[in-house]
């Protein structure tokens, strides 16, 4: 049925941002997922604010505080700071009957209404639940979401100081190439001698001073014979 809403369609699904500074989990405050989330988080973004909303993550009335959290959620940006980037539902692995909330369809329905990337990372890869079709995103572990939805530090700082020494060597590169022009116009004979240029370039001018005069001449003779043509 949800797929024939549209619920699972790859259309509608929201792109995570590349560089969030807010992430929200909704999980469990005492869980193994949270404390192995926030291990790749700290390691790989340290500077990315998480907050925790605590909900139960299996039992009876857990589909229930999933799904109002979400709801909540929906208009934090509006009412608080800071503002949430990304939300990550999660929870470790378990049962089939440990992982059931995140099938019902409350759950999914919440997730299809929400209007901020969601990415769902519930037990271990080889399980599959109905939020991982109706997310933005479906992680297969929480480590694998925390790794997912954040840059790693020393990859960005790797790929940041090569962006700048190829900078620098394009900058060198040009002040090089302006330098040799530079060097060109010095040694030039216009430069290092310029008194013997000028009789050059008035006898340039000499020329072509004529050749205006010449055509001139022609034009007028031209235009004379026309007119004596037309008489």
């Amino acid at each position: 049925k949800l797929d024939g809403e549209g619920l699972f369609d790859t259309s509608v699904k929201k792109p995570i941002p590349l560089f969030p500074s807010t992430i929200c989990l909704i999980t469990s405050p005492t869980g193994a997922a949270l404390r192995d989330m926030l291990n790749v988080l700290e390691r790989r973004a340290p500077w990315v604010r998480v907050l925790i909303y605590p909900v139960r993550v299996q039992g009876k009335g857990a589909a229930e505080e999933i799904s109002s959290a979400l709801n909540h959620l929906s208009t934090w940006n509006t009412r608080k700071e800071p503002a949430i980037d990304t939300v990550v539902i999660t929870r470790g692995g378990g049962s089939l009957e440990d992982i059931w909330p995140f099938n019902e369809e409350q759950v999914a329905r919440a997730i299809s209404k929400f209007n901020l990337p969601v990415v769902s990372a519930i037990g271990h890869e080889i399980d599959f639940t109905v939020s991982d079709f109706v997310a933005d995103l479906r992680a297969p572990t929480p480590s694998a979401a925390a790794e997912l939805i954040v840059p790693d530090a020393e990859n960005l700082s790797n790929r940041l100081g090569q962006m700048g020494r190829t900078l620098q060597k394009n900058v060198d590169n040009a002040i090089d190439r302006r330098v040799d022009c530079l060097d060109f116009i010095d040694n030039s004979p216009l430069m290092r001698e310029p008194a013997r240029i000028i009789p050059d370039l008035a006898q340039d001018n000499d020329r072509a001073a004529e050749k205006l005069t010449s055509a001139f001449q022609c034009a007028i003779a031209t235009n004379e014979d026309l007119i004596s043509e037309l008489r």
